[in-house]
């Protein structure tokens, strides 16, 4: 007797070649389904692919956008350093320019007033005696100067005190040309007072003409060599 198994799809015999599909229209639905579900996650992961795809380019773009400000904002960085440190340079030039102002003025204003303090002490002397003077704009010697000052009926400046010293380097009427070391002023009186510069007189027999010479202190005698040529100022009394 022959012994049939069946399954749910087919059924056949045991001992046979031959098959038998009992449920065929079954299996084909079944693989219809599966097909339709398999082209179903196939499209779904395609649509994925390109959402993911154009994720992927708009974040390329974003990054290379991104990329673009860094790099403007790393030359605007470097153009906003060089104009600090040209501001820099400026401010420390126009500092540097500020503070010489500032130490010409003070010089300036030193200046105006010992050219105060000269005409005060001028005006003190002249109280009581009237005297003309005159400085030279051009330089000689100290005869010719001295000769320059006789022919306009005056003589080289004798100084009594330290109110009458002068900030500028000028001959003045003291020689020791006679005797080496005995200073004489030009009437022939011999020097009281002096207002010698510090390790002066100090040129012996080749320095023998008394010269104001421009010093920061008032004793600002020099002994100079009389062919040497400077500035000079003549002095003459005037009968009031």
């Amino acid at each position: 007797a022959h012994k049939f198994y069946s399954s749910p799809h087919l059924e056949y015999n045991k001992g046979g070649a031959h098959f038998t599909i009992c449920n065929f229209k079954g299996l084909i639905l079944s693989l219809s389904e599966c097909i339709k579900q398999l082209l179903t996650s196939y499209n779904n992961l395609k649509t994925e692919k390109d959402q993911l795809l154009t994720s992927y380019n708009n974040l390329t773009t974003e990054r290379e956008q991104l990329l673009t400000s860094y790099n403007n904002l790393k030359t605007e960085k470097d153009q906003l350093l060089t104009s600090y440190n040209n501001l820099t340079t400026e401010r420390e030039q126009l500092l540097t320019s500020y503070n010489n102002k500032v130490k010409e003025r003070d010089q300036l204003q030193t200046r105006f007033e010992d050219m105060t303090k000269n005409r005060d002490n001028l005006q003190r002397k002249l109280q009581g005696n009237y005297f003309w003077y005159q400085v030279s704009s051009e330089k000689k010697s100290w005869e010719e100067s001295r000769r320059d000052c006789l022919k306009k009926g005056s003589d080289l400046m004798i100084i009594n005190s330290r109110e009458e010293q002068f900030k500028k380097s000028l001959w003045i009427g003291l020689t020791d040309s006679e005797t080496d070391g005995r200073w004489k002023w030009v009437d022939g009186t011999r020097m009281t007072t002096s207002y010698w510069n510090s390790g002066e007189p100090n040129g012996g027999r080749t320095e023998n003409c008394g010269q104001i010479k421009v010093y920061d202190s008032q004793n600002s005698w020099n002994d100079e060599t009389c062919s040497n040529k400077h500035f000079w100022i003549c002095e003459k009394r005037i009968s009031p």
